[in-house]
């Protein structure tokens, strides 16, 4: 029906994200182990992601790694990750990024 319309607000918050902190790295010539910790106030008992109108706490997470191009090598809840198949000799660059259920 083309009488029919819809509106849609986008808001963008400016407010400044803490990273999240590498709490190990473990590796061998050919694999490399990261976990990491959220925030606290990025945890579930402090949401701060507003997304929809209501507050999401971080829970999902994307973890890219750029060699020649971007990887994506994990998404999910867990907050660590084992990377396999590396070669010695070679530089990577990983990105870690967090989101909450509604993205």
């Amino acid at each position: 029906d083309a009488s029919r319309t819809s509106d849609i607000y986008v808001h963008n918050a400016d407010v400044a994200v803490e990273a999240p902190t590498l709490l190990s790295a473990n590796s061998s010539s050919v694999s490399l182990e990261l976990s990491w910790s959220v925030p606290a106030q990025y945890t579930t008992t402090s949401p701060t992601v507003t997304l929809c109108g209501s507050l999401q706490p971080i829970t999902l997470f994307e973890l890219e790694m750029f060699t020649n191009g971007s990887t994506l090598l994990y998404r999910g809840a867990d907050t660590k990750f084992t990377v396999l198949g590396l070669s010695p000799g070679t530089n990577y660059d990983f990105r870690l990024r967090g989101g909450s259920a509604l993205g």
